[in-house]
């Protein structure tokens, strides 16, 4: 009985231990084949599109297209900001 007991708790740590990993926004922003690859998946499913990973993926996604990648490689200051002006 003890021998069940001690497999059952075992089996539940395992599942509650079982989540996806989570990559930052800043990792998407680094990693072009991986963002893209995630951004087509969540464009794809719905469900998927409300979670932290699609969510991470797709800001990066918007901050390379809005900002560009040079951007935040150079630290992200307001001294290497895109010119979007004519002047």
């Amino acid at each position: 009985m003890k021998k069940c007991l001690l497999i059952l708790v075992a089996l539940v740590l395992v599942a509650c231990n079982n989540k996806e990993e989570s990559h930052t926004r800043s990792w998407y922003r680094d990693h072009d084949a991986e963002r893209k690859t995630m951004v087509a998946q969540c464009k794809d499913d719905a469900a998927k599109a409300v979670t932290p990973e699609c969510m991470n993926a797709s800001n990066a996604e918007s901050d390379i297209y809005i900002n560009g990648k040079d951007y935040y490689k150079k630290g992200g200051d307001a001294n290497n900001v895109p010119n979007l002006t004519n002047k």
